[in-house]
């Protein structure tokens, strides 16, 4: 499971739906929606679920050829095909991104695994071995794919289970061999073990994706001030020429002055210094850019969907965000701390991150170095 996963998971718009697949709040969104993507499962298996569930009908009918084996039959046609188109829709709905038809899927596996629990019955009432045997084999069968594909979703997988084996007790009661009464009493002990079980893999599931988010998300993230490190910045990158995003900027920082505060104040300040850099400029970038702290006092910000026209008010914007307010770096002291700032926009000045770092730098050592002619020039004012 991919824990930057693109797709994402449309809950449910009925309500009652929705508590059906709760699974805890205390979860990461990531972690939650990765999960509940699990409950629309693999089209292969579900196909395959689905041939041979209509194969054991198409037996039922050939032993039975009555009327409630012919409806049943027909039913499972039905509800096959209907499976069949909405699963289609929800492929072409993650494909384009669009909202999936979630209610649609859930009645539509609700109806269907229903008809199995009719058919199973059915087979047991029918008080033909052949038939009987089969029959809770199919039910088996389709519990255990169920366990697997709808466990994020313990109380849709609960009720999936009981339309499935529920109506077996009722063709129990109808058959005349008494020996299978004994499935009265199994079959509730049945339902209890198996949604202990999905339970169980529902959390074995979420601790192993949460301990992959974290460690993923540890070594896309500075340490220190939670920005992208260097890692996660070509990670983004790479995600952002994935979706086309042709036209974006990117902005080099470097702070003037940093090493005196080290020097002067001590590297605890000079932490905190950072973190309240990188803090400001969370502060005043638009939600979709990203921070990144390449190292030291060489901070970054990508901001996609931004052309040359908007890059240079948005550098003097960051800009502010950092020198016109003093940054607290320890109770009762607070500092001014200067910025050189470069801009690059791709594709005006390159596609590829190297180029585009290239042309920031140079714009970045150009302003450090106008800062620099700038501070001397205050120091001769001041001693002539």
């Amino acid at each position: 499971m991919n824990i930057a996963a693109t797709q994402v998971f449309y809950p449910p718009r009925n309500r009652w739906l929705r508590r059906l697949i709760e699974t805890g709040r205390e979860m990461p969104r990531p972690i939650r929606e990765i999960m509940l993507l699990s409950l629309f499962g693999s089209a292969k298996l579900a196909l395959t679920g689905m041939v041979c569930v209509l194969l054991f009908d198409l037996m039922a009918e050939t032993l039975l050829h009555n009327a409630w084996s012919a409806g049943l039959l027909g039913l499972n046609i039905v509800l096959t095909l209907a499976r069949l188109v909405v699963m289609k829709r929800i492929a072409m709905a993650q494909a384009a991104g669009k909202p999936t038809p979630t209610d649609a899927y859930m009645w539509s596996l609700s109806a269907w695994c229903l008809c199995q629990g009719l058919g199973a019955m059915l087979s047991m009432a029918s008080n033909i071995s052949a038939l009987q045997t089969v029959g809770f084999i199919i039910v088996v069968a389709v519990i255990g794919s169920i366990s697997v594909r709808q466990y994020a979703g313990g109380g849709f997988s609960l009720l999936l289970t009981c339309l499935t084996t529920l109506p077996i007790m009722a063709g129990v009661v109808l058959a005349s061999n008494h020996w299978l009464w004994v499935l009265l009493l199994l079959i509730p002990v049945f339902i209890y073990s198996n949604f202990s079980m999905v339970l169980e893999l529902q959390g074995v599931t979420r601790d192993s994706l949460i301990a992959r988010h974290e460690s993923h998300q540890l070594a896309r993230h500075d340490s220190l001030t939670g920005a992208l490190n260097r890692f996660g910045l070509m990670e983004t990158l790479s995600a952002l020429r994935g979706a086309a995003a042709d036209e974006f900027t990117i902005f080099c920082f470097d702070l003037d002055g940093f090493k005196q505060v080290n020097d002067t104040r001590g590297h605890l300040a000079g932490d905190v210094l950072l973190k309240s850099v990188v803090q400001r400029l969370r502060h005043v970038v638009r939600p979709e850019d990203y921070v990144a702290r390449l190292g030291g006092d060489e901070f970054l910000v990508l901001a996609p969907q931004m052309g040359e026209d908007l890059a240079a008010d948005f550098m003097i914007r960051l800009r502010s965000a950092i020198i016109d307010t003093p940054h607290e770096v320890a109770s009762g002291t607070a500092l001014y701390i200067g910025v050189s700032i470069g801009f690059a926009c791709a594709p005006v000045h390159g596609t590829a991150f190297p180029a585009l770092y290239h042309h920031a730098d140079a714009g970045l050592y150009a302003a450090k170095q106008a800062n620099r002619e700038a501070q001397c020039g205050v120091a001769l004012a001041a001693s002539a």
